[in-house]
This record gives C-alpha cells, sequence and structure tokens, in this order.
C-alpha cells in the first residue's frame, strides 16, 4: 500500500458494531480496532485503507491519487476545485448585493 494519510483507532467492546463504507457494516471483535486511512481527493471522505493490499484501493489516473469508492465511477473533480469554486460564485453574488 502507499503511504496513508492517517491512523484511526476505534475503541469500544467487544460486539460494536462500526460502518467504515456506505453500506458495509463491520463487527469489531477486540476492544481496540487500528486501521490505516486516508483522503479521499474527490470528496474529502476518510477512508480506511485495506490491510495487506496494494489493490484494494482506488486510484484516479486524472489527479493520480487514491479516491473512494463511491467516487470511482464519478468525473474528476477534485473537492479544492468544488469548494474554490463555491467561493467564486459567493464572491461574484455579494458583489452584485453590494453594488
Amino acid at each position: 500500500m502507499l503511504r496513508p494519510g492517517g491512523y484511526a483507532v476505534i475503541e469500544g467492546g467487544s460486539g460494536t458494531v462500526a460502518a467504515f463504507e456506505f453500506g458495509k457494516m463491520f463487527r469489531i471483535t477486540s476492544d481496540k480496532h487500528e486501521a490505516d486511512t486516508y483522503a479521499c481527493v474527490h470528496c474529502n471522505a476518510q477512508v480506511h485503507a485495506p490491510v495487506r493490499s496494494k489493490d484494494d484501493y482506488f486510484f484516479c489516473r486524472n489527479c493520480m491519487s487514491r479516491i473512494c469508492p463511491a467516487c470511482a465511477d464519478h468525473p474528476c473533480i477534485p473537492f479544492m476545485k468544488k469548494v474554490e469554486a463555491q467561493e467564486e460564485k459567493d464572491r461574484m453574488l455579494r458583489s452584485y448585493v453590494y453594488r
């Protein structure tokens, strides 16, 4: 696996249920669950990296970054571009109001 971007620790009693991905429930069998994480470049979601596998994560060849499974079949629009477009729209709307 490529270098992870973060590290998650989930503490709970045996039998705790956690949802790491939409629709996938995971039952924690010990008192503590630890996993490497990375942020999706397209939606900024935190994704738990697959254990001991190089091929179980999605990769966008347009922006050359790891993405989440939900963004795998969508066009490449990085999260920061979305934020910048929203800020530009807000600046434009404010200029109309205050003139």
